[in-house]
């Protein structure tokens, strides 16, 4: 734990102080861009993309890094409310995809309120993300219970499917699947997503069909032990 709060500090502070001072005269130099030839400007605005970018890398290291560390404590939750604050959180995407989402049934488990909000959300948001350009998103949430302390949670897209290569680096950090890269974001979400379910003695996997779709199953217990 120590060295995970070690290396977030320094991903948050040491790193990003200076990439927040050459963005900052990065502004500086575009607010002067009228007196800049052309491929200056281009230039200039080009070092920005590319600060801005690595700034958002930092970040979500730091949310990879921290995923790992204790956060809030474990206490019974409704999945239903998480997912339904989550649906509300994402509303303009859903609207600018025209994206149809279903969950009910979902359970009432023991969980870090913060994180499972996190893992919904990433899980929902790249289903909107990674969906067909021909076809409006749809996305169902289907849970059942596992034995007798467990529960599986199927969430399920009508997008373009995993290939072999891609199912099998896709929970590794900062791997941006082939096909992907029009795509905006640093490829960590899911790193992040594996670390919440490791946190919670849960697990996450991936299948897809050939007709198309995706389908991420998260196991959870429904107790967890004290931590």
């Amino acid at each position: 734990v120590m060295k995970s709060w070690n290396f977030a500090f320094v991903a948050s502070h040491d790193l990003n102080e200076p990439l927040r001072k050459i963005i900052s005269f990065g502004n500086r130099l575009l607010d002067k861009a009228k007196n800049l030839e052309p491929d200056a400007k281009a230039y200039a605005e080009k070092m920005q993309s590319s600060a801005k970018r690595m700034q958002t890398m930092i970040e979500d290291l730091l949310k990879y890094s921290m995923a790992s560390v204790r956060g809030e404590a474990f206490r019974s939750i409704d999945l239903n409310q998480v997912v339904r604050d989550v649906l509300e959180d994402l509303e303009a995407s859903i609207t600018a995809t025209q994206g149809v989402i279903r969950a009910e049934g979902l359970p009432t488990l023991e969980a870090d309120p913060v994180q499972m909000r996190q893992l919904f959300q990433n899980l929902i948001s790249n289903a909107l993300k990674f969906h067909k350009k021909e076809q409006a998103p749809q996305i169902e949430l289907v849970a059942k219970p596992v034995r007798k302390d467990s529960w599986d949670i199927d969430i399920k897209d009508n997008g373009s499917g995993l290939n072999v290569e891609q199912k099998e680096n896709i929970f590794q950090p900062f791997i941006r699947l082939n096909g992907r890269s029009d795509y905006e974001g640093s490829g960590i979400g899911l790193a992040i997503c594996k670390k919440i379910m490791a946190r919670h003695n849960g697990n996450i996997e991936v299948s897809s069909s050939d007709e198309g779709g995706s389908t991420f199953k998260v196991t959870l217990p429904i107790k967890q032990s004290s931590r």
